[in-house]
């Protein structure tokens, strides 16, 4: 028997959706404290607005390349499973200081 348009439109909903009322923030904004130089693939960042002399306040960063990253920087992430490690959101910046974040 085929399927008629009602059906198919029922089998391309998504099964998860976030309700509309909840104000869920898909990234966090931070900022760049360190650029290792023995890990090319990590950054040491904090949150605005707290200490970074602090080491509770550093969060590790993970991205593909940290090369074009300089101190300061603002960039979105967003939090992974584990404790303080976040991934990047979006690509890395073409060439070094450029903004990624305003």
């Amino acid at each position: 028997m085929p399927k008629t348009d009602t059906n198919m439109a029922k089998h391309f909903t998504p099964k998860r959706t976030v309700p509309a009322s909840s104000s869920v923030d898909p990234f966090t904004v931070l900022v760049v404290w360190a650029v290792p130089v023995k890990n090319p693939r990590i950054l040491i960042a904090y949150l605005p607005g707290t200490d970074p002399s602090n080491p509770n306040n550093l969060v590790t960063v993970l991205v593909r390349d940290n090369r074009t990253f300089m101190l300061n920087t603002r960039l979105k992430a967003t939090k992974t499973d584990r404790d303080k490690v976040y991934n990047l959101v979006g690509s890395i910046p073409k060439w070094r200081g450029q903004k990624i974040c305003p």
